[in-house]
């Protein structure tokens, strides 16, 4: 949508099964080492970015099959990945967006903005999850990725994604034990550039009850 600076995905309809049967059985004695994420259903589509920019941020709408809003808890997490840039500190593609049930759309102001080259290969994943007692037809999810133009007088400074995992490496699953207590989870790691870090968010499962950016030296949160 060239007018409104955006590009939209839309995607769909999907059948959300309830899995409310599932996760009762997995939280029965015995049944903890399930893998809980190859059991939600999963979609995966490729595209070619299609336009030359910076982004700014992202509207996301989820519609059942009347076209009526549901609630962003059926979604566990959606991720947008760049297929022709790299991470900054793994060896793997950037992740330029990363929403799950908690994520609030995001805009970013026009002086600010990560550039998108027209043309480069991007993947959308969706993971649902639906925890209720009923199946859900027709779903379907519209995600608005508003972008500058190239032409943008001032030019936006350029900012990047950084993606920082407890347990990510590459080629295995970043999942950990998690023994019984008050305990932590840590991943050190060296930053290879300098550079400002202009904001920060969060994203935990069940069991966590914070999370935390510390820099080793100073202790500095």
């Amino acid at each position: 949508d060239s007018s409104r600076h955006e590009v939209v995905i839309a995607v769909g309809p999907f059948r959300l099964a309830s899995m409310k049967e599932m996760m009762e059985m997995m939280a029965m004695p015995g049944m903890e080492q399930m893998d809980h994420d190859a059991m939600m259903p999963q979609f995966v589509g490729r595209f070619p970015w299609p336009v030359q920019g910076m982004g700014r941020g992202f509207r996301l709408e989820i519609t059942d099959a009347t076209g009526k809003k549901i609630p962003q808890r059926f979604l566990h997490h959606l991720q947008i990945i760049n297929g022709d840039r790299r991470q900054l500190l793994l060896p793997l593609e950037e992740k330029i967006m990363a929403i799950g049930r908690e994520t609030r759309s995001l805009m970013l102001p026009e002086t600010i903005g990560m550039p998108l080259t027209a043309g480069s290969k991007m993947r959308i994943k969706i993971m649902w999850h639906n925890e209720t007692a009923e199946d859900l037809d027709g779903v379907r999810l519209t995600l608005r990725i508003r972008y500058s133009p190239a032409n943008l007088v001032p030019t936006p400074t350029t900012v990047l994604p950084i993606s920082i995992d407890v347990a990510d490496s590459p080629a295995k699953p970043n999942t950990f034990t998690i023994p019984p207590g008050d305990v932590s989870v840590s991943r050190e790691f060296i930053m290879p550039v300098s550079g400002r870090l202009l904001a920060l968010s969060g994203h935990m499962h069940d069991w966590g009850s914070g999370l935390m950016l510390q820099e080793v030296e100073s202790g500095k949160v």
